[in-house]
């Protein structure tokens, strides 16, 4: 059986709260990103460090393995109301080091104002359900944009061009299917290769090791992969590929002009040592043709809200990086 844990709700407020934002995410310090299965992060004990985090610190080990728990995973598929997760109770810091230290800070607080009175907690929500799910499915990995958005918000380069999602999606692997079905009803989509969980009314699609249509095999995925606090999310190079074949799917539309914006930013974080190990197995001209039309296209404007010479100085940065991706392709 898995278990989910519920966190208390923070005894102090955070600093960071006031009338006009609302805390997005989940805020630990001390956490090196790092692909999984390398050495585990030997940090010493960080009294800043939430009860969270303190759980979560041994992130270098094997996931398919974890020391299991007494408790039902059917307690979070099951609520329709699930408890308040633990927020920030710590502070960042003031000083500029604070937030330079390399590989300090990988899973962050964004601050999302209000617009209207009204607290923007729908993709919250999602973060939390995305969450409790990683920490009772030990071969998870985030695809999509719930690992966009955790790359994008970690670096000060992308952190300004972070957008939350609607959804979340994922790939487990066979003994976490087995697990999932055990708590809660799974609906098969044999047609898009994918099942389907609904957890407090949020959607779920969730690809299976060996039983989808996706490009990256569950094995190279999960090699590859890298650990933001307990959630673990396809690598950059990876993620750019399963993006490239969502946007070709539907370019022109809106969800593939979202697609468009994280391609750019995961092609900005990529720079220009995108990772030939990750992208030459699987690499198409087809995905080469999509990166030079982004290029050429108007989104670097909008992410720039109209500002030319920002936009003229991004389209360098993407058109670096797709040079760089093209050799490897060749």
């Amino acid at each position: 059986m898995l278990s989910i844990g519920k966190h208390p709700k923070s005894q102090k407020s955070s600093p960071l709260r006031s009338s006009r934002w609302h805390t997005l995410g989940w805020h630990t310090l001390g956490w090196h990103t790092q692909p999984h299965g390398g050495e585990r992060s030997r940090l010493p004990n960080n009294p800043h460090l939430g009860r969270l985090g303190q759980e979560n610190r041994s992130l270098g080990r094997d996931p398919r393995h974890p020391a299991r728990h007494v408790g039902p995973l059917a307690e979070l598929c099951q609520s329709s109301s699930l408890a308040s997760r633990q927020r920030a109770t710590s502070y960042l810091g003031r000083r500029k080091e604070d937030w330079e230290a390399h590989g300090l800070i990988s899973v962050t607080v964004t601050i999302i104002p209000c617009h209207d009175g009204i607290v923007m907690d729908d993709f919250q929500h999602i973060l939390d359900l995305s969450m409790d799910l990683a920490k009772s499915l030990p071969g998870h990995v985030f695809i999509g944009g719930v690992a966009t958005y955790l790359h994008t918000v970690n670096s000060p380069l992308t952190k300004k061009l972070v957008e939350s999602s609607h959804d979340s999606d994922l790939m487990i692997s066979l003994a976490d299917l087995s697990d999932l079905r055990d708590a809660t009803e799974v609906i098969g989509n044999p047609r898009l290769g994918k099942h389907q969980v609904i957890v407090d009314n949020v959607a779920f699609d969730v690809y299976v090791e060996r039983n989808h249509k996706l490009i990256i095999p569950y094995d190279d995925l999960f090699a590859h992969a890298i650990s933001y606090g307990p959630m673990r999310v396809a690598s950059l190079g990876h993620l750019l590929l399963l993006k490239l074949e969502a946007y070709i799917d539907r370019a022109g539309s809106r969800k593939g002009d979202k697609d468009e914006r994280d391609l750019v930013n995961i092609g900005i974080l990529t720079g220009s040592k995108p990772n030939d190990e990750e992208l030459s197995p699987f690499l198409r001209d087809k995905h080469v043709h999509a990166l030079e039309m982004i290029a050429r296209s108007r989104v670097f404007t909008d992410l720039c809200r109209g500002n030319t010479h920002d936009a003229k100085t991004m389209r360098r940065a993407f058109e670096r990086f797709v040079l760089q991706t093209t050799k490897i392709a060749k």
